[in-house]
């Protein structure tokens, strides 16, 4: 039986890219929740807004750099995702 070694692949930059977002948006929750007096869809869609708005931000950021080989962008489906589970207004934004 062989083994096959897993390489790095943009596999791996998904799964990076949306434990980030969801641990952001889970943290921006739970502060405006201790913080806030604001209704639970408030906070959601104020953190995932914000989250959204962070991730197209350093996106846009990596596509800017003069160095050709950044390897670091965050894949579009990942800015998809967080578009469509509400971040719209962020998406806009960034």
């Amino acid at each position: 039986m062989t083994s096959k070694r897993r390489t790095t692949t943009s596999y791996n930059y998904y799964t990076i890219a949306l434990s980030i977002g969801a641990t952001a948006t889970v943290g921006a929750c739970l502060v405006l929740l201790l913080k806030t007096r604001w209704s639970n869809f408030a906070i959601w869609m104020t953190s995932i807004n914000m989250t959204t708005f962070l991730l197209f931000a350093v996106d846009k950021v990596a596509s800017k750099m003069t160095n050709k080989n950044v390897r670091y962008r965050i894949p579009e489906m990942v800015l998809h995702v967080f578009t469509m589970m509400g971040g719209v207004l962020g998406q806009r934004q960034g």
